[in-house]
């Protein structure tokens, strides 16, 4: 989809970057309007909604019931504070180093020389993938190392 109904995940929503993404697809989801596209992977706790919930401390469906419930954005990311984590400063800079913008959840296609041949069932890749695979093979510790 070139156009998506929905906010890009760079704009920020109380200096959170995806979060009011993440609304408008729980928004469209609701209203039956959500892009074909996105509808297998809603709702998973994987990916840019998964990390956004599970950086603030708060499960997808509850965030989910509090835009059924009503509300803007902003009171909805206070609930998520009150209820989860409110990030410090410190927090803050770290998620912003790993923004959409870097690329973590952009996909790659099957032609992408960076894929190196390892694909998901649809033939498309993102960063996440390359950095788990390449970086702690299979078998490796990710602590200390194997001796």
């Amino acid at each position: 989809m070139i156009n998506p109904p929905m906010r890009g995940p760079g704009e920020k929503v109380g200096g959170l970057y995806h979060f009011g993404r993440m609304l408008d697809k729980i928004r469209l989801h609701l209203r039956g309007k959500l892009p074909e596209e996105y509808r297998p992977n809603y709702g998973w706790g994987l990916g840019l909604d998964g990390f956004s919930c599970g950086f603030l401390g708060v499960a997808f469906e509850d965030v989910e019931a509090q835009v059924v419930a009503g509300g803007s954005d902003e009171e909805i990311l206070e609930w998520c504070f009150a209820t989860g984590m409110r990030p410090n400063k410190v927090q803050t800079r770290v998620l912003e180093r790993i923004r959409p913008q870097a690329g973590v959840g952009r996909r790659r296609g099957p032609r992408d020389a960076q894929s190196k041949g390892r694909g998901r069932h649809d033939g498309t890749r993102r960063l996440v993938d390359d950095f788990q695979t390449d970086r702690f093979p299979r078998g490796q510790s990710r602590g200390r190392r194997n001796r």
